[in-house]
């Protein structure tokens, strides 16, 4: 398969929310990939949560003002790191069943 490289430039706030959901999907990916044990898994999940998305959000009130200048660049800052996190998790469940 061959692949294109593609550049862009993401809005601050954007990015920062989309690679703190990418963290977040990636610890439950790591929490579960040896099977869900609630009494471990969900503080793990919830620190992640409130670790990364707390400081993400921060700047929450700044992108209606992104999305209004470039409302592609402003997404792909958020879908593009979330992507990748998707991903993991995913990978993670596989490896799961693969057990």
């Amino acid at each position: 398969m061959e692949y294109l490289e593609f550049k862009t430039n993401y809005p601050k706030e954007s990015h920062e929310i989309g690679l703190a959901t990418s963290a977040l999907l990636k610890s439950i990916g790591e929490a579960v990939k040896d099977g869900f044990q609630p009494s471990a898994d969900i503080p793990a999940i919830i620190t992640s949560a409130v670790l990364n998305l707390a400081s993400a959000i921060q700047g929450y009130d700044k992108l209606p003002e992104e999305f209004k200048g470039e409302s592609v660049n402003a997404a792909m800052g958020i879908i593009a790191p979330i992507g990748v996190g998707a991903q993991e998790l995913l990978n993670s469940l596989k490896k799961k069943e693969e057990i």
